[in-house]
């Protein structure tokens, strides 16, 4: 299956791993990768929900 740079694994709907919060309280952010290519994430604001 090719890569979909449309796509992400993290959903405004899922919890974060890191500090339990949802998707949702997190802030989306656009960031280029080690390959030049912009890609979307959301950054975690840190601390337990």
């Amino acid at each position: 299956m090719p890569d979909d740079d449309r796509t992400t694994t993290s959903t405004a709907d899922g919890i974060c791993a890191e500090c339990g919060r949802p998707y949702g309280d997190h802030k989306l952010v656009r960031t280029i990768d080690g390959d030049g290519r912009e890609r979307c994430a959301y950054r975690c604001p840190g601390g337990a929900a």
